[in-house]
């Protein structure tokens, strides 16, 4: 019995060490993130069907998505990335700004519609002010705003959707079911109610104690 006490103080302290941390570096550091998937609709409807829906839908791994960061209409490139094996694609560390998510489109795939993600506070329960999702395009989502750079909001599922292989790419392997089998995306959970209001809590304590440090005015 004191063995089991010992190991569940232990998992606490684990825990709120954890979340000191994560709130250390959310005011040390800009954490707005952008992230989304490429993948085949099969029935149009712009969203993802992720591996624990009934009839979840294939992901293409390998597509080049772009960042770029918008100043006066001129467009910059600020990062490059390539969706992963589940068709997955993920910027961190955005700074304050307005940006555009752009696919580079696969040939192989005939294009299909594009759905715009949403935004999440990672360390409150509402969205503040003067950020937004934006709007979808042609392979691209533009007007993407974040409005600090020192606040960890995060644009989830922007889905860049492809109606499905090209008749020109349409090999034997298909056409005989020898193909690779498909690939599923895992729906990736959202962090508990406890985790965030903890992490809130360690981030007040860290600003008291700066506070009274005199480390902030």
């Amino acid at each position: 019995m004191t063995l089991h006490r010992h190991g569940r103080r232990h998992a606490l302290l684990s825990v709120l060490v954890l979340g000191t941390t994560l709130a250390q570096g959310a005011l040390a550091v800009a954490d707005n993130q952008l992230s989304g998937y490429v993948y085949i609709d099969r029935n149009g409807d712009g969203q993802l069907a992720f591996n624990n829906d009934p009839n979840p839908e294939w992901v293409i791994p390998g597509v080049e998505i772009k960042l770029f960061s918008v100043n006066n209409s001129v467009e910059t490139l600020e990062a490059t990335t390539l969706t992963d094996n589940v068709g997955r694609f993920e910027f961190g560390n955005i700074l304050a700004g307005l940006y555009t998510l752009r696919e580079t489109q696969p040939v192989q795939y005939v294009d299909g519609a594009d759905t715009a993600g949403t935004m999440r506070n990672l360390l409150g329960p509402t969205v503040p002010a003067g950020n937004s999702p934006g709007t979808a395009g042609n392979d691209e989502f533009r007007n993407i705003l974040f409005a600090s750079s020192t606040s960890s909001i995060s644009g989830e599922n922007y889905f860049f959707g492809e109606r499905g292989v090209a008749p020109a790419y349409v090999s034997k392997r298909f056409l005989l079911d020898t193909a690779p089998a498909p690939v599923y995306a895992p729906q990736i959970p959202e962090p508990s109610g406890a985790l965030l209001a903890l992490i809130a809590v360690a981030g007040g304590e860290v600003l008291r104690r700066r506070k009274r440090a005199g480390g902030l005015a």
